[in-house]
């Protein structure tokens, strides 16, 4: 081979390349599409009998490069499942003045991603506050407007949503959470809870009594739902939780 020949080889191995990348783009874009399916439906990003399937089609007959094209493509499907997880919302659970809102914005900027709040999307939605929803709506109502906007927000995903105390109380929101997004319990001391402001915080009219009750009723809820759980009072937390949501995306 004289060196004008290798440098032929060359570029026809950058002309692949370039081709490769494009068809790797776009089947990223394919699988972002299905993600979105997969969010709005409940459906797990792992499939391991259709990737064992894939390998075995792909390998078929390829003969000398059959465990350099299985290495490829494992790392292929890989990398297509990550960009499934990058799709998924980082959804914030916990009481009601726990701190979703304020850590919300913080992790969503340090994350460069957009910030949502369930109670305050639907508040704009209905023109008034939550105390006003659930006064006209009643509770019931106002699930039914919680889960709808939960819904709307898996089929956009990537973003941090700071959701209402009472959000798993609607067993449909459970699965919509947990196949949508890494979930993370906010787990503030109910000391803590106890010194919040009431307003636009209808549960909670009844005053501390009505905290701890709520507190009791829904901790195991919180824990049995949550990829990860931290204190938010607590040193670090912040950093712990993406730390931790981006070793989820990896």
């Amino acid at each position: 081979m004289t060196d004008a020949e290798l440098e032929i080889y060359r570029n026809e191995i950058d002309e692949i390349d370039s081709d490769i990348a494009e068809l790797l783009m776009e089947r990223f874009d394919i699988v972002s599409r299905i993600s979105q399916y997969k969010r709005i439906n409940g459906i797990p990003i792992e499939n391991s009998k259709r990737e064992k399937e894939l390998l075995t089609a792909i390998i078929n007959g390829r003969g000398f490069y059959s465990t350099e094209l299985t290495r490829i493509f494992t790392a292929i499907i890989r990398n297509s499942k990550r960009v499934q997880r990058r799709n998924m919302n980082l959804y914030l659970i916990g009481m009601s003045g726990c701190g979703k809102s304020r850590c919300g914005y913080t992790i969503a900027n340090a994350l460069e991603l957009k910030f949502a709040d369930t109670d305050k999307i639907i508040m704009a939605e209905q023109g008034r506050s939550i105390d006003a929803i659930f006064d006209t709506f009643g509770e019931s109502g106002f699930r039914s407007m919680e889960t709808k906007t939960l819904s709307k927000l898996a089929a956009r995903g990537g973003m941090v949503v700071a959701t209402g105390g009472g959000i798993l109380t609607t067993p449909a929101n459970i699965p919509i959470l947990r196949t949508s997004g890494y979930v993370v319990f906010l787990d503030r001391k109910l000391e803590y809870l106890l010194r919040q402001k009431m307003r636009n915080r209808p549960l909670l009219r009844e005053g501390q009594a009505a905290i701890i009750r709520l507190y009791n009723e829904r901790l195991p809820t919180y824990r049995a739902n949550a990829d990860y759980t931290d204190n938010p009072d607590s040193k670090g937390a912040i950093g712990r939780i993406i730390n931790n949501y981006r070793k989820f995306i990896d």
